[in-house]
């Protein structure tokens, strides 16, 4: 993949395990015919080696290959 095609996220950490995140992300989206706007969440497994993460933390991602049935991103750092 190039450099522009590459899917950066960032989320909340809701679950620490030995070397997967759960992250949740959320967004906030329109109702096309009410024009209300309303909360949307995701919960994404996110693969790390080491380093200290503790439940709520704000971290950033990046898509990359599958680690496991589930887990198809990888930990790029901590978002500021």
């Amino acid at each position: 993949m190039t450099e522009k095609n590459i899917q950066k996220l960032s989320g909340k950490v809701i679950s620490v395990g030995q070397k997967t995140l759960i992250v949740l992300i959320s967004r906030v989206k329109e109702s096309r015919l009410y024009a209300k706007k309303f909360k949307v969440t995701k919960k994404i497994k996110v693969h790390f080696e080491k380093g200290e993460h503790r439940i709520g933390d704000e971290v950033s991602f990046v898509a990359s290959r599958p680690y496991s049935k589930d887990k198809h991103f990888c930990l790029i750092g901590d978002k500021k």
